[in-house]
């Protein structure tokens, strides 16, 4: 199916989205997206997905929590700001239908959809209560509003690079990829968009590459990581990144880097 430009769109949040994240979006959706499956196939395990089962992933990349829910049977929908993601994760589920705009203002009608996903993206918003109450407005009453973050950065051998990458970046506003992931934060910001927890998990979610050259593609992919490298020069990002990651380095020349996400399972 084509991808719908949502009617109110915020030109300026998709222009720069488009921008950071769809640099190297193809390298996104080949070498890093993939490090996130074991949380995706277990946030799926806890959904009870039926044929019947509608489900919108906000913030959904390029697609692989999409794909993966089709796979199963849903009738996925996607939302997302950064248009060449969208375009790959179109093309990765075909009878999916799939929306661009900001998450602020979602467009779809009052509780539409029986599981609505937002996966690593709501802390990376400026207004994340607003977004949340958002995903809330557009689930069943029966539904669940399922989120994931980072777990803890003491649990997130992945922080280091993160930081380092951080390090590169003059932003008047700050970007904190772990502003959920403490103690009781998370519940907290549920519990204020009016959302009920039923449960949650800890998974863990190793970053793992073959060889250096796959891991300089998949480092280089974020949007924070294309923020660094338009502030401080592709060179410089390189050799912070190598640095960052030179003690995960095996015997082998791969690299290994544990990592664990976390996710809620809320209700209405």
């Amino acid at each position: 199916m084509p991808i719908i430009r949502e009617k109110a769109i915020d030109s300026k949040v998709t222009e720069f989205q488009t921008k950071i994240w769809g640099a190297r979006a193809r390298d996104w959706a080949e070498y890093q997206e993939i490090q996130a499956k074991p949380l995706y196939e277990a946030i799926l395990n806890k959904c009870n997905i039926k044929s019947s089962t509608t489900l919108l992933d906000v913030g959904c990349g390029t697609g692989l929590f999409c794909y993966l829910a089709s796979s199963r049977g849903a009738r996925v929908s996607g939302f997302e700001a950064s248009e060449p993601s969208l375009k790959i994760a179109n093309e990765r589920v075909k009878n999916g239908s799939f929306i661009l705009g900001d998450m602020e203002t979602l467009p779809y009608e009052d509780m539409s959809f029986d599981i609505v996903t937002i996966i690593n993206a709501v802390q990376m918003h400026e207004d994340p209560l607003g977004v949340l109450k958002e995903c809330a407005r557009v689930t069943k009453r029966s539904g669940k509003v399922i989120i994931g973050t980072f777990a803890s950065e003491e649990e997130c051998r992945s922080s280091v690079y993160i930081k380092s990458v951080l390090s590169l970046i003059d932003s008047t506003n700050e970007i904190n990829p772990f502003s959920f992931s403490g103690r009781g934060e998370l519940e907290m910001l549920s519990e204020n968009a009016g959302l009920t927890i039923q449960s949650g998990e800890t998974i863990d979610c190793p970053w793992n590459y073959s060889n250096e050259e796959i891991m300089m593609k998949a480092l280089l992919s974020p949007g924070i990581t294309e923020i660094a490298i338009h502030q401080s020069g592709m060179n410089k990002v390189k050799e912070t990144i190598q640095k960052s990651v030179s003690s995960f380095k095996t015997s082998s020349k791969s690299y290994h880097i544990p990592n664990k996400f976390r996710y809620l399972i809320t209700t209405k």
